[in-house]
């Protein structure tokens, strides 16, 4: 239905354009060319920042004719950033451009090849240089991948584990992961069975009063092994 509504748009445009320009003699393939001429660009997005960025990207478009922009060519110079979770792109007719994205949620900080990126929800490492957030990441060492890490982050989130409490992880070579919690606890967890052994770990905790500064060792299936520092 609405791209029925646009091409009649289009149509009233070139035919009112005629119409205009055969009262007044002049002609009419320049005045075409020139109505639909991109003059707007509208980004809806809440951050100045993140707008001034988007725009940059899209900039290329004015004084592009809006009938021959490719709006999945202007999705892809987006998706570039890495930034976002959705994005839709609309022409205005006769020459105006709306963006409509969803930025991404930054759930960590991590490390790859001494550079420094948030990690996205999104499955994307952003350069932390691109944007800025105020909110308190945990940071992540180790050669992790993402999509490793948010099987994780999405275990945890589902146990009710509190996020904000974690300060650090460390991404093992064998592909395992130790938690280290605000209070001093760390959790050293297996390369597999995360699920049943974090919902495991989660029992004895709720039962159990664990030290500050201890370190809980969940490594061999069944057995939680504690020790003090």
């Amino acid at each position: 239905m609405p791209r029925s509504i646009n091409k009649i748009k289009v149509y009233f445009y070139i035919f009112s354009l005629i119409v205009l320009s055969s009262i007044l003699n002049v002609n009419i393939s320049d005045n075409l060319k020139k109505i639909f001429l991109v003059e707007i660009l509208e980004v809806n997005n809440h951050s100045n920042d993140l707008k001034e960025i988007m725009y940059n990207q899209i900039e290329f478009t004015l004084n592009q004719n809006i009938l021959n922009l490719d709006q999945s060519f202007i999705n892809q110079k987006l998706n570039n950033l890495k930034i976002f979770e959705t994005i839709e792109v609309k022409k205005k007719y006769p020459n105006k451009l709306v963006i409509f994205a969803k930025k991404t949620d930054f759930i960590a900080i991590g490390f790859k090849e001494g550079k420094k990126y948030y990690v996205g929800n999104n499955s994307n490492l952003i350069p932390k240089d691109l944007l800025h957030t105020k909110k308190n990441l945990p940071i992540i060492f180790g050669d992790f991948k993402v999509n490793d890490f948010l099987i994780l982050k999405n275990i945890l989130t589902k146990l009710d584990y509190n996020l904000t409490n974690i300060n650090k992880f460390y991404y093992h070579k064998n592909n395992r992961w130790d938690i280290y919690f605000n209070n001093g606890i760390l959790l050293m967890l297996p390369n597999k069975n995360l699920e049943d052994t974090l919902n495991k770990y989660r029992a004895f905790k709720n039962n159990n009063k664990i030290s500050k500064n201890s370190i809980i060792d969940l490594r061999v299936k069944n057995r939680i092994v504690i020790k003090n520092e």
